[in-house]
């Protein structure tokens, strides 16, 4: 007996020196994904957009807003939802743990009592009562022969860097969210200074009106047509301040903060960003590096064939090794007699051999879910693609619709500069002026407009290849770094 219970050790130790580099289910590889080597865009009327240069890692300071790097810095350390991603990585971090623990044994500590009683040969009538105490260590180790635990591991730490790219992604979409709220916040200010300009022009031209009325120079009509148009302009007002107190009301959310928490900081209007003259973007090919959406979904691709592998090791035995040391006796008092000590070791074997179909069905199933996976990847990948082509075309279209509007507000201003003169001198009616001023409120305000969609083209261009992660995570590495010390 004692020699076939060291045959079985011995074979089982000699399959874990052959089989540790084996490894149930398939080894992960990349999918290969055929993109362009260069943007095709059309060329730019204000802004270069580079193809070849690396694109900024703080691409928000660019705009040349301390402000807006102010805010978001706040986003990146207060944002909840940047918060919550972090939660889920360190959430990944403990099922890793989890899952690494079972490449070791498992060893625990006891103690029993029992009450017996051994009946003898003329059962029922002679027994013999007696008490039994123990305690001692035992272990088990589950052999990762077959390596499905060591796919499991690989599963975890695949998931693990998944989490970690998917709060990268939040990072993205929050600063990117940051800068475009800030933008819009600026633009609208900028409309209310427009409004506000051309309510006191309208004004002025309403004294001049009531004055040449009362001069006998023109009618009751002139009057009652600037009245009317001051007053549909200064309606204009309060639309645009709802729209700034929304805007000031997001960016404190965006902040982590209540919604009225920068409402003193901000109301003062600023000038709205203008683009960079230079926007680095560089090749898609980089768009698997370093968009976070597309890092992520590939993880989560590597982290699902890893779980073929487990599933595919419920195929074969299961092969574990137990081992138990203690004292034992039926006097409490001699328990813990050296004497009274046992030890016991052997390996056990489990194989599941009629399952109904059961684990074939799960090894199909994680099969499938790579498929998808690898649809998903694809996909991805084609929509931020898209998402960048269509993002170039907006900031050459915007460039070029905001210099035409520069060149019609010139061109308007002259307008209401020669109506004003002519109309004071009596030689145009007062439609000609009214005409000119509505003409000037209105292509002031869409180059207002049109100077924000400029800029916001820019920060959608930038969340469009995935910018901005890396310099949140270098300060973040750094903080922590100079808190350890």
């Amino acid at each position: 007996m004692k020699v076939a219970t060291r045959l079985w050790i011995a074979l089982i130790f000699l399959g874990l020196l052959i089989v540790p580099g084996c490894t149930v289910g398939p080894n992960y590889k990349r999918p290969d994904v055929a993109v362009q080597q260069t943007w095709t865009h059309p060329p730019t009327t204000q802004a270069s957009v580079i193809d070849e240069a690396t694109p900024p890692s703080a691409w928000w300071t660019t705009l040349n807003d301390p402000k807006l790097n102010s805010l978001v810095q706040s986003a990146c350390d207060g944002n909840l939802s940047v918060s919550i991603a972090k939660s889920r990585i360190a959430e990944a971090r403990a099922e890793r743990s989890v899952a690494v623990g079972g490449l070791y044994p498992s060893v625990g500590a006891g103690g029993s009592y029992s009450y017996n009683r051994a009946f003898g040969p003329l059962f029922p009538v002679e027994t013999h009562d007696y008490q039994f105490y123990a305690t001692g260590f035992d272990a088990v180790w589950e052999a990762d022969i077959f390596g499905g635990v060591r796919r499991s591991v690989e599963a975890s730490q695949d998931e693990l860097e998944a989490q970690k790219d998917a709060e990268r992604g939040a990072v993205v979409s929050i600063v990117a969210e940051v800068a475009r709220s800030y933008v819009e916040l600026r633009t609208t200010q900028q409309r209310i200074l427009i409004a506000n300009a051309n309510i006191q022009t309208q004004s002025d031209s309403l004294d001049l009106a009531k004055r040449l009325n009362a001069s006998g120079i023109v009618s009751d009509l002139d009057v009652t047509r600037a009245q009317a148009e001051l007053t549909q302009t200064e309606s204009l007002i309060p639309l645009l301040e709802i729209q700034e107190k929304g805007l000031i009301h997001q960016l404190g959310i965006l902040l982590g903060e209540s919604p009225e928490a920068l409402s003193a900081e901000l109301i003062v209007a600023g000038p709205i960003p203008a683009a960079p003259r230079r926007v680095p973007i560089g090749l898609p090919s980089q768009l698997l590096r370093r968009r976070p959406d597309v890092r992520e979904v590939e993880r989560q691709l590597a982290a699902a064939t890893a779980q073929i592998g487990v599933a595919e090791a419920d195929l074969y035995p299961q092969v574990t090794l137990t081992g138990d040391f203690g004292v034992g006796a039926e006097d409490f008092g001699r328990m813990f007699n050296w004497s009274n000590r046992y030890v016991g070791v052997g390996p056990s074997v489990r194989w599941q051999l009629l399952e109904g179909g059961r684990i074939l069905a799960n090894i199909d199933a994680h099969k499938a879910i790579r498929q998808e996976l690898i649809d998903q990847y694809k996909l991805t990948i084609l929509v931020a693609l898209r998402e960048t082509a269509d993002s170039l075309v907006a900031l050459d279209n915007e460039q070029r619709q905001f210099n035409l509007l520069s060149q019609s507000v010139q061109s308007n201003e002259d307008s209401v500069r020669i109506a004003s003169e002519q109309y004071a001198g009596g030689t145009v009616g007062y439609l000609s002026l009214l005409d000119a001023q509505r003409s000037l409120l209105r292509t002031q305000d869409a180059m207002a407009q049109s100077q924000g969609e400029v800029t916001l083209s820019v920060i959608a261009l930038y969340k469009a290849i995935g910018g901005g992660w890396e310099k949140v995570e270098k300060e973040e590495a750094a903080s922590q770094t100079a808190r350890s010390k």
